[in-house]
């Protein structure tokens, strides 16, 4: 490598010159090591150090300039060339990074003058190293360097212009005694060269042609690398290389297709690729390969069947092969997209996941909407009725129809509840529940109904504890068991599990639900089951299976909607002739709390004055009517603003608020938050047709006494409101 080096420098620098510098080296050295050594002792002299330390490194310095000369005695200087050279080099490289040292040593301690004597004295060893380095251009850099630059560096450093100058002076100095040094080392070469440039030439020659020997063998060598290279790649590569003639078949195609499709690649040599396209992708697959031969690169994703006739995704990429200026054929690259396909559909199922949730939120609006005026009516009906009722002496047979009718209202407050199943808000009152004894109690009510199919419980070992409306997760159940039971009509099994589950957000995310701790409800038949198609409709309102007279379609529509508004979900996983489960999922609770019950038939009377709010006449008559037959005097306000006028008006004379939640206008939000500020301890029950919703729980948090649901019968509202006065201090 030094050769290589020197040969750059000097093109003509050759063994015999280099043996003839290194021979001149070897002669001077001693001189060079006495010189440096008298001259590090007078520096010594002149300039006081407190540290020897530099003195003792340029005295080792010198002795280490001797060990080349030691060492040539005992070897052939021919064979171990290199190694010596660079031996002299080092030890001179040693003695220039002696002196440099030296100089940054003395330069901190020493007063201007004495620094610039030191200056002159590391010059002057630069200039005095031409006469004993010259034959060697590289001794010489490797001592005027290492020796010469860190002054100059400190000088520059210093901020101080006259030691700036100076250093710019040694830069100067040191650019001329290089190129004074190359100059010798030229003239010396060529004094070396004149007395042999016959023998050389001939050396040459022999030399080049070696050289061109060699480097075609390697060429050689290179080639055969390159092939096998290239070789390795195409095999090894995951992907596919293949090559087709103008008319499809097979002139090649690499081992990658074995794993990714099951055929040897021997076997496919002289087939048409077309053979092994799905049937359904050929003809595109053929317009790409003449578009690509006509010059158009398209990548394209098809189907090609494997040995075992599976059906696997590639994506191919082709360019034209052209053999004297005409298409003969395509390269292209086959990569397997099974995972990316794989990606796609589970995309596009998350996507139809989260459509159908919408479709669901929409249609459970327009629901509750329905539910909420047809609760208004039903209350309407109740009213009237229960007034009927208080006229009539027990004993009247009129008492038989009215008793029909509340029968009736309470038919269809249960359909309006399943439409409100899938409203938004649509939890009822929801309690702190064990679901294992909710669980067991449904089990045991259908199992006496349906002795046909047999009935498997299994519960969760430990508490599971959910906030949930009981009547409506009763009537979730109900509708699975009854799914199930129909969907067994030969008889079958039917398994209930309850258990503890741990939802992570990967799951939880298509359904928008909170990660954590739920509890899972298992229903599964071992009845018919149910297609894609059916599965996917399943949750949708009005669709159903089953014949005309059997069924609305709500149910399990319903079960969606009252799961999701207990912040749980619904899966179900099912195949034809394999049955069909269905997992509830509802967030689990800790701690029970307990909740005040009411007695159905139970009336309270009171004398208070209660002012009743809302917009509905049909409501406002009823109502005004029953709360007068229980006692109570009444005050009637058709919206917020007139209620807020009454309580200006009579003041602490109100006892309660019954206030519905929907009025237009001033809403019973605003109308809680109005009436509240006038009289923080005013007391307030809210009522809705809705269930109760996010809103209305913001406001119970806030302070509200309590919530009915319409419609409601005369017990039920005569206690809420009895419980709410019986409260007062």
């Amino acid at each position: 490598m030094l050769q290589q080096l020197l040969t750059k420098i000097f093109p003509r620098y050759t063994t015999t010159a280099q043996v003839e510098s290194i021979n001149l080296l070897l002669n001077n050295t001693p001189t060079a090591a006495a010189v440096n050594s008298a001259i590090a002792i007078l520096t010594w002299m002149a300039i006081p150090s407190p540290s020897a330390l530099w003195l003792s490194l340029i005295l080792i310095a010198s002795l280490l300039r001797f060990l080349p000369i030691f060492i040539s005695r005992k070897m052939v200087l021919t064979d171990n060339l290199q190694r010596l050279h660079t031996l002299i080099l080092l030890t001179i490289f040693v003695q220039g990074v002696a002196w440099g040292y030296t100089s940054t040593q003395l330069f901190s301690t020493t007063s201007e003058h004495q620094s610039f004597f030191l200056l002159t004295i590391i010059c002057g060893m630069m200039g005095g190293a031409i006469l004993t380095l010259a034959p060697s251009l590289l001794g010489f850099l490797c001592f005027i360097l290492p020796s010469g630059c860190p002054l100059i560096i400190i000088m520059f450093m210093s901020g101080q212009s006259t030691f700036q100058y100076a250093a710019c002076m040694g830069i100067i100095f040191i650019v001329a005694l290089i190129l004074l040094t190359r100059k010798i080392c030229q003239n010396h070469l060529e004094l070396i060269l004149s007395k042999q440039q016959l023998e050389e030439t001939s050396a040459e020659l022999v030399n080049h042609q070696k050289h061109l020997e060699n480097l075609v063998k390697e060429r050689t060598i290179e080639l055969q690398a390159s092939r096998e290279s290239y070789r390795r790649l195409i095999e090894e590569i995951n992907d596919v290389i293949y090559e087709l003639d103008v008319n499809g078949i097979i002139r090649y195609i690499s081992p990658a297709v074995t794993p990714l499709l099951g055929y040897p690649a021997d076997q496919l040599l002289g087939r048409p690729l077309k053979d092994f396209i799905a049937p359904e992708d050929r003809e595109k697959v053929q317009a790409n390969f003449d578009a690509t031969l006509a010059g158009e690169l398209t990548p394209l994703d098809y189907r090609i069947l494997d040995t075992s006739g599976k059906t696997r995704w590639l994506r191919t990429s082709n360019r034209p092969v052209v053999e004297d200026g005409h298409p003969a054929g395509l390269r292209g690259v086959l990569t397997s997209i099974d995972m990316e396909k794989l990606a796609e559909q589970e995309k596009l199922e998350l996507v139809r996941k989260i459509g159908e949730t919408q479709k669901l939120e929409a249609l459970g609006t327009l629901a509750g909407g329905v539910a909420h005026d047809f609760n208004n009516l039903l209350m309407g009906i109740q009213g009237r009725t229960s007034l009927i009722a208080m006229h009539l002496p027990p004993s009247d047979p009129a008492q038989e129809h009215t008793r029909a009718i509340d029968e009736y209202i309470r038919s269809a407050s249960s359909l309006t509840s399943q439409l409100l199943g899938t409203a938004r808000g649509g939890k009822y009152d929801p309690k702190p529940t064990d679901l294992n004894k909710l669980v067991e109690r449904s089990v045991k009510l259908f199992g006496r109904t349906r002795k046909e199919i047999s009935l498997e419980l299994q519960l969760s070992p430990t508490a599971a504890i959910a906030n949930i409306d009981t009547p409506q997760i009763e009537q979730v159940l109900l509708n699975m068991f009854v799914n199930g039971w129909q969907a067994m009509p030969d008889g079958g099994a039917l398994s209930v599990k309850v258990s503890h589950a741990m939802l992570d957000a990967a799951f939880c995310a298509p359904y928008n639900i909170a990660p954590g701790k739920y509890l899972r409800i298992s229903v599964a038949d071992t009845g018919i089951g149910m297609d894609d198609t059916v599965r996917a409709r399943i949750f949708d309102p009005f669709f159903t299976t089953k014949e005309l007279g059997r069924g609305t379609g709500l149910g399990l529509a319903s079960a969606h909607g009252i799961i999701s508004n207990h912040q749980g979900c619904i899966t179900v996983q099912s195949q034809p002739g394999k049955g069909t489960n269905f997992d509830i999922y509802l967030p689990a609770l800790i701690e029970i709390t307990q909740q005040q019950t009411m007695e159905e038939t139970r009336i309270d009377q009171g004398v208070e004055t209660i002012l009743l709010v809302d917009d509905e006449e049909m409501i406002v008559e009823v109502g005004e009517a029953v709360l007068k037959k229980l006692g109570y005097r009444v005050l009637v306000a058709r919206g917020g603003r007139q209620a807020i006028g009454l309580l200006e008006e009579y003041g602490d004379d109100i006892d309660l608020v019954l206030l519905d939640m929907i009025m237009p206008g001033m809403d019973g939000g605003k109308t809680f938050d109005a009436l509240r500020a006038l009289s923080p301890n005013l007391l307030i029950i809210l009522s809705s047709g809705y269930a109760m919703s996010d809103e209305a729980m913001e406001i119970m948090q806030r302070g509200c006494n309590g919530f009915i649901q319409k419609p409601y019968n005369l017990s039920e509202l005569s206690q809420k409101i009895r419980n709410v006065l019986d409260t007062r201090p």
